[in-house]
């Protein structure tokens, strides 16, 4: 305590263990000038400095380290409540926390298999996490959220109307299955409450992709796009350079004292099921050189 205060720093419990460093430091410096006296060099004058810089330096770090961890939790805990309280099968809802429970100590999770097998879950996933990001816009626990949906035609949610089936907007195969079914009622409501919110949403698709949709479901997405104008973009993509394997959606969730976190997913739309689908998700804090911040990047650049 009485190094620190020497050098002028204010003591901190974090600091103890610093003290003894700075201590050989100090103590080398001046054995160093002590030499070069001795050989009849001029000596120079010891600065600390950079040393009381590095010092807070560290602690702001730690500290931010810290409030990333918590925001990430916090996070964690609403995504598992918003999976609790929806309509999938209690299955379905234990499937969904498990592979949750790999993606918080991970950060990824991935699988391949037939849509049969997997919709339901990573989907679903996907509708609770946008969930929870509405509702941590609506509390103010959240800063802000911008999120970044590629696919081959206007996303589901938003051309069909909320409380609606239509039968349209699935393969029939999807249709025929409950759990896959609800993926589609349930997120046409949770996306239109993500935006009410103050979430934006940028939707990337090919040129002509949304004639690939029926009228009907033109119109619907016309009227989301009217009424959500602040915060729902357009994107259309020459066909040329499409992505088909970058088919998915990417979320950067930002917090007030803490690095933003990724949420992503890699997945088909309803009307494209296959039987050997590659599913992936991604959770985790964007900071330089993570996959994380490679995978938003690549969904931001889409964006621009």
């Amino acid at each position: 305590m009485r190094t620190l205060r020497l050098l002028g720093l204010n003591y901190h419990p974090k600091m103890k263990y610093l003290a003894g460093f700075l201590v050989s430091c100090a103590l080398g410096s001046y054995a160093i000038a002590e030499t070069e006296t001795q050989v009849s060099q001029p000596k120079e004058h010891v600065s600390y400095t950079n040393y009381r810089g590095k010092i807070f330096e560290a602690l702001e770090e730690q500290e931010y380290l810290k409030q990333t961890r918590i925001f990430s939790e916090k996070l964690l805990k609403s995504i598992r409540r918003e999976i609790q309280k929806s309509a999938y099968s209690d299955k379905i809802k234990a499937e969904m926390l498990e592979v949750l429970d790999v993606l918080q100590a991970e950060g990824v999770y991935e699988r391949s298999g037939a849509d049969s097998a997997n919709r339901a879950v990573f989907v679903g996933i996907q509708g609770a996490i946008e969930s929870a990001i509405g509702q941590g816009l609506k509390r103010h626990k959240i800063a802000g959220s911008v999120g970044v949906v590629y696919t081959p035609r206007p996303p589901t949610p938003l051309c069909v109307k909320p409380g609606k089936v239509d039968t349209a907007a699935a393969n029939k195969e999807v249709l025929s299955d409950p759990q896959r079914t609800s993926t589609i009622q349930s997120r046409a409501q949770i996306v239109r409450s993500y935006l009410e919110e103050g979430g934006k949403l940028y939707v990337v698709f090919p040129e002509k992709g949304a004639e690939l949709r029926t009228a009907e479901q033109q119109e619907v997405f016309k009227t989301a796009c009217k009424r959500y104008q602040g915060e729902l973009f357009v994107r259309e993509i020459d066909p040329k350079n499409f992505k088909k394997d970058q088919v998915g959606a990417a979320y950067k969730i930002s917090s007030w004292d803490s690095s933003p976190i990724l949420f992503s997913i890699k997945s088909t739309q309803a009307l494209d099921p296959r039987l050997d689908a590659d599913w992936k998700l991604w959770f985790g804090p964007i900071v330089d050189g993570s996959p994380f911040a490679a995978r938003w990047a690549g969904f931001a650049k889409e964006a621009e």
